[in-house]
């Protein structure tokens, strides 16, 4: 059809058709912007949530905070550390002032050859990989754990914000029977090549993270090996 001949023809649509389709189309549209921001809403609802479990992970956090123990663990993938610095950029933005408050008495470096372990009297253990707490009361796997504890080098302390996960945690008490109130007089826990003190290091906005250290003398792998023949093995 010509040029000429089809604007010709469209002289005699009527206005009403022509407002209908008008209708319709602007109808499609804003069906598709509410589709677009509907998979929108759902993305940030799935983001939100992933952040949420995140947080949760790490179970030293709340239940065993209380005996002193470490919120560290194993440094956070590519992807989760931009989540990282994404929640830093929130709270820096926060109503409170993202506030952060360093806590004094975080020493540069451990050295625990000099702990007295002689006083120990109970050992409690926790599996950061199935959750499983078990406690010790045998000499002989008593002085197990404590001549693990006792080659611990540590060094280059940092705030444990950010790193999630750990293989097992240590808690050494000087009394037979510890309740849930009794504070360990060490405590401690193996993050995959790192150590989570009982140090704490800074409060964010309320939330306590402890110190976590580079380890220089016994490795987390060797510690582990020990730790790991007290729980029921992975496969059963």
């Amino acid at each position: 059809m010509k040029a000429e001949m089809l604007c010709d023809a469209m002289e005699y649509i009527d206005e009403d058709m022509l407002a209908e389709v008008d209708s319709l189309r602007m109808r499609r549209i804003s069906g598709r912007h509410w589709i677009r921001w509907a998979s929108l809403a759902a993305s940030v609802c799935i983001i939100a949530g992933g952040v949420f479990v995140w947080s949760r992970m790490y179970g030293l956090t709340g239940e065993t905070e209380g005996a002193g123990l470490p919120e560290t663990g194993a440094e956070v993938t590519e992807d989760q550390e931009m989540i990282r610095e994404t929640a830093a950029a929130e709270t820096e933005a926060a109503p409170d002032g993202g506030l952060t408050e360093s806590i004094a008495g975080v020493p540069a470096g451990l050295d625990c050859s000099s702990l007295d372990v002689s006083r120990t009297k109970a050992v409690r253990l926790g599996s950061g990989i199935t959750g499983e707490v078990v406690w010790l009361t045998d000499p002989a796997d008593i002085q197990a754990v404590t001549d693990c504890v006792l080659q611990i080098r540590a060094e280059n302390p940092e705030s444990s914000r950010g790193y999630y996960g750990w293989s097992y945690d240590i808690a050494l008490y000087d009394v037979e029977e510890p309740t849930e109130d009794t504070e360990p007089f060490w405590g401690g826990a193996m993050c995959y090549g790192s150590f989570g003190s009982m140090y704490l290091y800074e409060t964010v906005s309320g939330h306590q993270y402890y110190a976590r250290y580079e380890m220089t003398g016994v490795t987390t792998e060797e510690v582990d090996a020990v730790c790991e023949q007290f729980f029921p093995p992975l496969s059963e």
